[in-house]
Order: C-alpha cells, then sequence, then structure tokens
C-alpha cells in the first residue's frame, strides 16, 4: 500500500505548535525521568530478562543466528558485522525449504532485536505510523547527498521525527538533535527569536552535511553515526588509543567507547533489519523503512 505523504508546509506548520506532537507519532522519544531513551532498557539484565518474553518464535532462532548477506550489503550495516565468510542456514518459504547464505549478528545487536520484536515491539510499528506522514522531500535530502536513506532512522530515534522536541538536558533541539554551537556551524540561525533546528528542511539539510563530512572523514557509515552520537574527537581518540580498531562494539569493549554510543548503533542496526525484513521477525510486510517498496 502506498504510503501517504503529508504536505511539508503542513508537516511544518503542524510542528510550529509543540502540544501538536500526537499528530505524528503517539509519544515522545524521552523518559519523563531524565535524558534515558523511553525505549532504551534500564540496564541489561532487566532488557535480557524483558525481552524473553513474547518473542516472536523467529527473534532467537533466525534473528541470533545471523542475517542474509543481501542485508549486509547495506553501506550503513555491513561494517557492523562480522569479517567472517557467510554460512548456508535452510529456511521455510510456506512448504518450501530454502538454502539462504547467513552472517552472525553481533550480539549487541541481537540484544536489541529480541527487544523490538518483544516487548517494545510497539516501537517499530509506531516508525511505520510515523514514517507514513514524513515528507518525501526530507529523504530527497539525504539520498542527492549519497546518504542512504535507512539514515533517516536515525531521525526517528533521535526525536519520533518531531522537528521542535528538545533533550531533556535542553541541549539539543529538533528532529535530528542538534546542539545550538553545530547548528550555526552548518549554517542554522538559533537565537531568542529563531531557532531554524525546529524547521524539517533547514535541520536535515544540516544534519546532511554533518553526516557527509563524518562519513568522509572516518570512512564507513558506523563510525559516522557513532562520531555522531559521541562527537568526532571522541572516536578518533578510540581509534587511536586502540592501535587502528574501527569496530564499534570491540571499542565499547575495550572501554574505549560509551556503552551509550554502542547501543546507539545496535538500537539503529536492529530497527534497520527489521525494517528491511519484517516478516522475519514476526512483523507485516507493510512495515518498512522509509520509501521501502
Amino acid at each position: 500500500m502506498k504510503k501517504q505523504r503529508i504536505p511539508l508546509t503542513v508537516f511544518r506548520a503542524a510542528f510550529g505548535v509543540p502540544l501538536l506532537l500526537a499528530s505524528a507519532c503517539s509519544m515522545s522519544p524521552y523518559a519523563a525521568s531524565g535524558s534515558t531513551y523511553a525505549f532504551m532498557p534500564k540496564s541489561k539484565s532487566a532488557a535480557n530478562s524483558r525481552s524473553k518474553k513474547g518473542l516472536h518464535p523467529l527473534a532467537h532462532t533466525l534473528g541470533s543466528r545471523g542475517v542474509t548477506a543481501a542485508l549486509t550489503s547495506s553501506p550503513v550495516l555491513s561494517g557492523m558485522f562480522s569479517a567472517q565468510s557467510a554460512i548456508p542456514a535452510v529456511v521455510l518459504r510456506g512448504n518450501e525449504k530454502i538454502v539462504i547464505e547467513e552472517k552472525p549478528i553481533p550480539p549487541e545487536i541481537v540484544r536489541y532485536l529480541e527487544i523490538y520484536s518483544g516487548e517494545q515491539r510497539s516501537v517499530v510499528e509506531e516508525h511505520a505510523n510515523c514514517s507514513k506522514r514524513l515528507p518525501l522531500e526530507l529523504e530527497n535530502i539525504l539520498v542527492d547527498r549519497g546518504i542512504p536513506r535507512e539514515i533517516l532512522n536515525i531521525a526517528f530515534l533521535e526525536s519520533r521525527f518531531h522537528p521542535s522536541i528538545r533533550s531533556p538536558r535542553g541541549d539539543t533541539v529538533g528532529m535530528w538533535q542538534l546542539a545550538e554551537a553545530t547548528a550555526r556551524r552548518y549554517g542554522l540561525v538559533v537565537n531568542r527569536k529563531k531557532d531554524e533546528r525546529k524547521d524539517p528542511v533547514k535541520a536535515t539539510e544540516a544534519a546532511a552535511q554533518m553526516l557527509s563530512e563524518l562519513r568522509e572523514k572516518f570512512g564507513n557509515w558506523p563510525l559516522a553515526l557513532a562520531a555522531y552520537n559521541s562527537g568526532p574527537f571522541r572516536v578518533e581518540q578510540a581509534i587511536r588509543d586502540s592501535g587502528g580498531e574501527t569496530s564499534i562494539f570491540t571499542l565499547t569493549a575495550r572501554g574505549l567507547l560509551s556503552q551509550t554510543t554502542s547501543d546507539y548503533l545496535a538500537r539503529f542496526a536492529a530497527l534497520t533489519l527489521i525494517l528491511k525484513d519484517p516478516t522475519r521477525y514476526g512483523f507485516a510486510e507493510n512495515i518498512q523503512e522509509p520509501n521501502a517498496s
């Protein structure tokens, strides 16, 4: 079924009033108690115990064993998966057995695959609801810069696509949760009278420019997203202190990058994998990544 996009002018007008948040998505990405995301588990132990409940049967079998090699062709996801060779796996499609090639999924991503296909499956369903209303122009801004459409999932995790939202600490604003200094560096006006971080087009243009520069600087999308989350200096320092290691999850395991950044990448990867192949994780086919056909 074709998505029904709302016009950009309507999108801008509606989100000029913060109280109209519910007109696009059902709730804020932030917990009322502070800066922790509402859909992030408070601890690994709590997440592990909760994620065992209500999972689709495929979540532990196919989900934890691997992902098809076709999906790892994604320029964003490929750098997060093991470099070891794909392994054959037999799956059922109706009454037919099909052999597919799979690559192991890092446990950090498996954890969120289980969470998003279990207790917090509403996060994926909400993405479907929000993305249907997202103006196509915002996707085109990314595509025109050579940025994969799935990067829009970052904006969803940051803000649920809400252009006017402010972080609990008050230091980042908008769809892409840009800091004031960052916004100004990329040409946005931020003062007492005007804050262009709340403009969905201008904020997306600034975020796209920043992400392009980070991709150019670090050479791959996982490191670029880690730098978007934690800052380029921290990623550079982690790579330098590790002697050249570039795996986000390895850097985290060595204590060189924060668990917050590791979770950021793992949540993005899990959401993107589910949206690319929703039926594999027990969702309807029409829950897809931005502009999926």
